[in-house]
């Protein structure tokens, strides 16, 4: 292995142990300069950390982009630690990731963090990263600290793994999450939920609204203040909106289903409506993440504008009336559903207008949602009753007045500052509390 691998760490001199943030090494799936969602999530928690005192240790190729600078950080692709699957198989190559490799490449990687000087490791989940920097951590004698973002025994059952994978899963997953010194769970839900099953307790650590702060639309900073429960409604009428409805979308729906049937009823509510009134929905991501039910193209009503930049996109969905919010109604989801938070929600939060929540009632979302009043839920798969519901939305209910209420509440937990201050007080917390991190 190179040691130019350790440059980006090795130019400043170790200074005795102090306030300083620790020496952290990333364990993820992604490179520092990723672009999706869960990558944003993870730069945004390190907004502000010396760039110098980062090293990451990932799945991709490494990244060298000049606008980002992530790119500096050091970068230990995991690809360059773990031996080639010569048999090319993804299932004997997982299995071997959480028994053999797993091991191999912590043994290499704890080499290159211990010549770096690497004062605590942040392993973020579902996939192997979490039983990786547990390892990592356990042979350096360093605090681990586990973010999670998906639990990664349903994971692994998703992805279609094997029952000898998935028990192996759980088996590591419990022992890492044990021997962490400190757990971050991306909603309240997920804490709870591993505090019942593992006993041990966890900093809730959801996405942050990023550096850049929140905007509000148009519609919402005009609507007038009252409160949700004095929110007009109109007397039910059969008849649809007096105006065309706009609604965007921001990357791929979770699930090709979920946006299905709500396309479908949207066709049952409009069918008949002159053409000034029909829905226009515009979407921001690849054509081929969004299938459109033939008789709702057909119709034209859907515009797919691929990948924008994040400033260009909230700044077209701020023009819309409502933003879409699907999430997996399916049982082989339930879990990941019910514990995780999307950033598509948060991002949707800070752009400020009204987010229609296509989730089931059991979802993280549709519990912080009935908490901030930020949108409807819209708990149901059914066509036709999906369409009576979103009726009621558009033409009765005065859902820009309530999130003008709600949304400076749901602000305030995902408050950029206020998350990453909390994220570096259990770093320095775990550095001086814990004398051997990752053991259990």
């Amino acid at each position: 292995m190179s040691t130019d691998l350790l440059e980006p760490l090795a130019r400043e001199a170790r200074p005795a142990p102090s306030r300083l943030l620790p020496r952290l090494l990333v364990v993820t799936y992604f490179s520092p300069a990723a672009r999706h969602g869960g990558a944003v999530c993870v730069q945004n928690l390190l907004d502000g950390y010396p760039i110098e005192r980062l090293a990451w240790m990932h799945h991709e190729r490494p990244v060298s982009d000049p606008a980002s600078p992530w790119s500096k950080a050091a970068q230990w692709p995991i690809a360059l630690l773990r031996r080639p699957n010569r048999f090319g198989l993804r299932r004997l190559k997982e299995y071997g990731d959480w028994t053999i490799h797993s091991a191999r490449m912590a043994r290499k990687a704890a080499r290159l963090a211990r010549a770096a000087g690497i004062e605590a490791v942040l392993g973020i989940g579902p996939g192997i990263s979490v039983w990786t920097s547990y390892l990592i951590a356990k042979r350096l004698g360093v605090p681990l600290h586990l973010w999670i973002h998906d639990d990664p025994v349903a994971y692994a059952r998703f992805r279609g793994g094997s029952r000898v994978l998935v028990s192996r899963v759980r088996q590591c997953f419990r022992r890492a999450y044990r021997g962490a010194a400190v757990r971050y769970a991306i909603s309240e839900p997920m804490r709870e939920y591993y505090r019942k099953l593992t006993g041990c307790d966890a900093v809730v650590l959801p996405p942050s609204l990023g550096p850049r702060g929140a905007g509000v639309s148009a519609a919402v900073a005009s609507a007038p203040v009252v409160s949700a429960m004095a929110s007009v409604r109109a007397a039910p009428s059969r008849r649809p909106p007096l105006r065309r409805i706009r609604i965007g979308i921001a990357g791929s729906p979770a699930g090709a289903e979920v946006w299905e049937t709500f396309a479908l009823a949207l066709e049952h509510l409009f069918a008949d409506s002159p053409a000034d009134r029909q829905p226009e929905i515009v979407a921001f991501c690849e054509p081929h993440a969004i299938p459109i039910p033939p008789s709702v193209q057909r119709r034209g009503w859907v515009s797919v504008r691929g990948w924008q930049s994040a400033d260009v996109v909230d700044r077209e969905l701020a023009r819309m009336d409502y933003l879409y919010m699907p999430l997996w109604f399916s049982d082989d989801r339930r879990l990941h559903v019910a514990t995780s938070f999307s950033t598509k929600f948060v991002s949707y939060l800070r752009v400020g207008v009204p987010i229609l929540c296509h989730v089931p009632g059991y979802s993280a979302v549709a519990a912080f949602v009935r908490r901030c009043p930020v949108g409807p839920i819209l708990d149901t798969m059914d066509v036709p009753a999906l369409a009576g519901r979103l009726h009621a939305v558009f033409a009765g209910e005065d859902w820009h007045s309530r999130l003008a209420v709600a949304r400076p509440a749901a602000l305030a937990e995902f408050d950029h500052a206020a998350l990453v201050r909390r994220f570096h007080e259990s770093l320095l917390a775990g550095v001086v509390g814990s004398g051997a991190g990752g053991g259990e």
